[in-house]
């Protein structure tokens, strides 16, 4: 059952960005009993853009979430940690660092073959998920 929800509710969003979603049938126009008109608009096909843009809000959000539930707690990776151990402004330099580097070079990739767009955005949104999960972790143990 929950299962079941949780992919309708995943699956919403995508099928809202379906053309079939977007103007009513010929059969919803007749039980209105009036022709509907809307005005012609010129269809992009979806190539994974938008989806691609929503996965780097979700890292960033992720990422800010899990800024601050660690700030000045103790750090337990070392690349982060400062001499006193604590998260603090130059764990934040690293790590801002480190994200803006692998937009970068996604944004690179992605010049030179736009047929990526999804699984960068996939490959995003399991990174979003492991820093919520990091960010949730380090608000339960406070």
């Amino acid at each position: 059952m929950k299962i079941g929800l949780l992919l309708l509710i995943l699956a919403l969003p995508l099928m809202a960005q379906s053309p079939a979603f977007v103007s009513p049938s010929a059969a919803a126009s007749a039980a209105l009993g009036h022709a509907v008109q809307f005005p012609e608009t010129k269809y992009q096909p979806v190539d994974g853009r938008t989806f691609y843009r929503w996965s780097q809000v979700a890292v960033f959000a992720a990422n800010g979430a899990d800024t601050f539930s660690s700030w000045n707690q103790s750090e337990g990776n070392p690349l982060l940690a400062k001499s006193g151990g604590n998260f603090g402004a130059g764990s934040l330099a690293i790590k801002a660092g480190l994200l803006g580097t692998s937009f970068v070079i996604q944004r690179w990739a992605l010049h030179h073959n736009p047929k990526l767009y999804k699984t960068f955005g996939w490959m995003n949104v399991a990174i979003a998920g492991g820093l919520g999960a990091a960010a949730a972790h380090n608000v339960a143990i406070r």
